[in-house]
């Protein structure tokens, strides 16, 4: 099982040497990967990513575009 830790506020895991803190993105950072199969992470441990993910999204002011 990945363990997943906070480094400098960053929310990750290591992965063959690199320190992982976007799952949905290749090692390379050119492709777009499925986290459990790729990293064999959880689905509770992707949504801790995704709940990261949808705060860093929100706009200021409570209000969205549309």
């Amino acid at each position: 099982m990945v363990k997943l830790y906070y480094i400098n506020g960053k929310l990750g895991f290591d992965f063959e040497g690199f320190f992982i803190t976007d799952p949905y993105t290749s090692t390379c950072c050119r492709f777009e990967v499925n986290p459990i199969k790729e990293y064999g992470l959880t689905k509770k441990q992707v949504e801790k990513f995704n709940k990261i993910f949808t705060n860093k999204n929100r706009k200021k002011g409570g209000k969205e575009n549309g």
